[in-house]
């Protein structure tokens, strides 16, 4: 980040003033490979940072988990994150066009035993049986966009034209697209943030 920022400064300032009216972009074409290179050099750092927090925060989720179990038992609290560590791996998982098909099958399986689970322990349980109804919906229809995009995959079945426009859409994303099971993914995030 240091070294892009004076470098992303540079170029901001060019174009923003326009300068490159006055030299016939010389000065951009000169900052351009320096400006590649250092968000080059960003990104790769980024990914690589990023990959680690995730690690270490999944890490500290896990021992979260075993905290409040060993503590409280399996509470509401402890279903909403066992469910949404395992559909993070879901999601990880389907996010390819290969996948390991057991091991998500098992995933797969196990999110539902949970998801059993927390229903009949916790489900009807008040305060909070509204706002854990809408955490349980919104993993419904993840398990539901799971399973439709592992069988889009398994079965290879090909979008259609009209499809393929969608694929990147975030309201028209299609059936067993990794852009559907994503925006499932992230509204199942939602509610589990409302608890």
């Amino acid at each position: 980040m240091k070294a892009l920022q004076p470098i992303s400064h540079a170029v901001a300032d060019y174009y923003t003033r326009q300068d490159y009216e006055d030299d016939q972009f010389a000065k951009g074409k000169q900052l351009h490979p320096e400006l590649m290179d250092a968000l080059a050099t960003y990104a790769d750092a980024s990914t690589t940072f990023s990959a680690e927090l995730d690690l270490q925060n999944d890490a500290a989720q896990r021992e979260k988990l075993k905290m409040l179990e060993r503590g409280e038992g399996r509470t509401r609290e402890y279903y909403r994150l066992a469910m949404m560590l395992d559909a993070k791996k879901i999601a990880d998982a389907l996010e390819e066009d290969q996948f390991d098909v057991p091991r998500v099958t098992a995933l797969l399986d196990g999110f539902n035993r949970l998801s059993d689970e927390a229903h009949a322990k916790v489900a009807d349980q008040e305060p909070g049986k509204l706002t854990w109804n809408s955490f349980e919906t919104a993993a419904e229809t993840f398990r539901r966009q799971a399973k439709a995009r592992v069988k889009r995959v398994v079965e290879k079945t090909p979008y259609s034209k009209l499809e393929q426009g969608w694929l990147n859409s975030p309201s028209l994303a299609p059936e067993g697209s990794s852009r559907k099971l994503l925006n499932t993914y992230n509204a199942l995030v939602s509610e589990s943030n409302r608890e």
